[in-house]
């Protein structure tokens, strides 16, 4: 967490990842996804889905990664 010098306060940090995807329920964790800016990806059969598994690692991956904070992010395989 960082620190707001001015109020003397904890602030958080965030990130949002969008639902453009399908989402395939619990599903099998593989640990591939890709991670994409404010637009859904699409594979080559113009499918946007990821497993409910690798979406929660992608989720956790962000938050100790913290290399996109306060932007929207798109994750799917």
């Amino acid at each position: 967490m960082a620190r707001d010098r001015r109020a003397g306060r904890t602030r958080l940090d965030r990130v949002l990842a969008r639902g453009w995807l399908r989402l395939l329920g619990c599903g099998e964790r593989t640990g591939t996804y890709r991670i994409g800016g404010d637009v859904a990806l699409f594979d080559e059969n113009g499918k946007s889905e990821i497993s409910g598994a690798d979406f929660a690692l992608a989720v956790v991956d962000e938050i100790e990664r913290h290399e996109h904070p306060r932007e929207h992010i798109s994750v799917a395989y």
